[in-house]
């Protein structure tokens, strides 16, 4: 439960830079793909790089900022 709170926060982030560029649809879309790729980058943080992310910050504002830029240049 919390790491899917944890997505969330990440696809409001997305959000906030993607505010007028998409429509509901391309959201949709581009949430679904967020939620894995998030889940993928969280574990090989922690797994692979054994990164330590007290309250989960650093996965969550980089990637859903970084996410965020990259879908903006896309769309």
């Amino acid at each position: 439960m919390i790491v899917g709170d944890f997505g969330a926060g990440a696809a409001m982030i997305t959000f906030g830079v993607l505010l007028g560029k998409a429509n509901l649809q391309q959201l949709m879309f581009l949430v679904f793909w967020q939620m894995i790729f998030y889940g993928l980058n969280e574990a090989i943080g922690v797994k692979l790089f054994k990164a330590t992310d007290m309250g989960g910050s650093i996965f969550v504002h980089s990637f859903g900022a970084y996410y965020g830029v990259a879908a903006s240049y896309f769309f």
